[in-house]
């Protein structure tokens, strides 16, 4: 079996407190991918896509963020690989000016979004305040931004709202369904559950033909 894509945890950092992040629960706040060591690991792996994630890896393009996100960006073109960014789209609603200059310098930027209700968002600790509005409308304006979801059993109204919305407007979405992050230890259950999550996919998509 080969590798198909790298995904560089550039940081542990979060501006966020998601409970079914094993970051969030197994690491110190302070650790970094020194962008020399993803060189060393793309010298041996490129051209493989690339995914940036952490953590949260906008934090890296606040100023005078050292090392910074441009620097991770940089080592990856320079072995001809396709670069995704992984966030959790608080700092490009809230610091829209410091982030515009990573949709041009990235092929996908990928927002990662469980839940629709702000209000929800807002009580597990992702967001300080509603951007729901702010991110569909990013989503919308830029044609290499999407979303993609954990699926928490909790969240299959959330996952199919985004689906629909995806499918509206010409837009890949993912959806992982890794029981680390939160789902039951039973298997019957987890087997059931993700049944059901495809079920309701697969009717949703044959609705839009």
């Amino acid at each position: 079996m080969s590798a198909t894509t790298v995904f560089a945890y550039l940081t542990t950092k979060c501006n966020a407190k998601c409970s079914f992040c094993f970051l969030s629960r197994e690491y110190s706040p302070d650790l970094f991918l020194k962008p020399k060591e993803l060189e060393a690991w793309l010298e041996l792996l490129r051209p493989l896509p690339v995914v940036l994630l952490g953590g949260e890896p906008t934090l890296l393009a606040m100023p005078n963020s050292k090392p910074s996100l441009m620097e991770y960006v940089q080592v990856a073109r320079s072995f001809n690989c396709r670069v995704t960014l992984e966030t959790n789209g608080l700092l490009l609603a809230l610091e829209k000016d410091l982030m515009s200059p990573l949709y041009g310098a990235l092929d996908n930027v990928s927002i990662s979004l469980e839940y629709v209700q702000p209000s929800r968002n807002i009580a597990v600790g992702r967001w300080p305040k509603d951007i729901m509005q702010d991110l569909f409308t990013i989503a919308a304006d830029h044609h290499n931004v999407s979303f993609t979801s954990v699926y928490l059993y909790e969240n299959l109204g959330d996952i199919l709202t985004l689906a629909e919305w995806s499918l509206i407007h010409d837009k890949p979405y993912l959806v992982k369904c890794d029981k680390a992050m939160g789902q039951s230890d039973k298997p019957d259950e987890t087997r059931e559950a993700v049944n059901m999550l495809y079920r309701y996919l697969y009717m949703l998509l044959k609705s839009y033909g």
